[in-house]
């Protein structure tokens, strides 16, 4: 996500100036340091291992359950 945002900053600012430039990296550090405050260093790796068919089924019915804050929305057909 970080190369993205930079990427994105980067084209905005060829394109407007920088003028807004310190409200987004001051919102965006504020991000990164909740994140950290909540979850620590984070990385990615490869899942080792097989498929687990219990948790994907698990999670198909918390999916199917969940209900938006919002509402719940019906599928339009």
């Amino acid at each position: 996500m970080r190369e993205i945002n930079d990427a994105v900053l980067a084209e905005v600012e060829a394109e407007q100036g920088s003028s807004f430039l310190p409200m987004l990296r001051s919102q965006s550090e504020a991000i990164d340091e909740f994140m950290a405050e909540r979850f620590g260093e984070m990385t990615s790796a490869p899942l080792r291992g097989g498929h687990d068919a219990a948790g994907w089924a698990s999670g198909e019915v918390a999916v199917d359950n969940a209900r938006l804050n919002a509402g719940h929305l019906t599928p339009q057909r």
